[in-house]
């Protein structure tokens, strides 16, 4: 089953690198709206938090090595990481935070995500590295970065990630049943 789940999260890494930097809806360099979060919710959600945590960490490092814009900054692939760890804790059933209800359990996922890893963290880590004007402090950069600019990702990516992750679950997981081990069927 190693070997399996190995290739399938090799599969998900592929394709997560795919949506994030090839096809994204919207990216500039500090929006990105993007499907890039399917893979990492798939591998959260069928083998838990380990897996989601590793291909998370593989988008984000691969990405930006072989098609990402700028320089690689280990910041993005620590928010990356913590992303595919609240994914894993709260879409895996067999997780000890999952509440067992698909719908709930998605919608926390994606509120946590969108406010915690999009909005504050990685708004943080882009205010860090941004242009730094003489007289702007950090936090003024970081709180303009948040408002209207990155509030805006949130108002997509919060709904967009609770409606794709409950359709994962209830459509496309029980079509891949054959990849799962049997006590994540339940």
């Amino acid at each position: 089953m190693a070997i399996k789940k190995i290739t399938v999260c090799a599969v998900l890494t592929a394709l997560g690198v795919v949506l994030a930097e090839v096809v994204p809806a919207v990216k500039t360099p500090i929006i990105q709206v993007s499907f890039y979060f399917v893979p990492i919710a798939l591998a959260a959600i069928m083998y838990g938090a380990g897996y989601s945590v590793t291909v998370a960490v593989l988008i984000d490092v691969i990405g930006t090595l072989t098609m990402g814009v700028g320089m690689f900054n280990p910041m993005f692939t620590v928010t990356a990481a913590l992303n595919g760890l609240i994914f894993g804790a709260l879409l895996y059933r067999g997780s000890k935070l999952s509440s067992k209800n698909d719908y709930l359990d998605s919608v926390i996922t994606a509120f946590i995500s969108a406010t915690l890893v999009t909005l504050i963290l990685n708004s943080f880590n882009i205010a860090l590295i941004t242009y730094v004007d003489k007289g702007v402090t950090l936090g003024e950069r970081w709180i303009a970065l948040m408002f209207p600019t990155r509030a805006l990702q949130w108002v997509v990516m919060f709904p967009l990630q609770a409606i794709v992750m409950i359709m994962l679950k209830k459509l496309v997981l029980p079509r891949l049943a054959f990849l799962t081990p049997q006590r994540a069927k339940n």
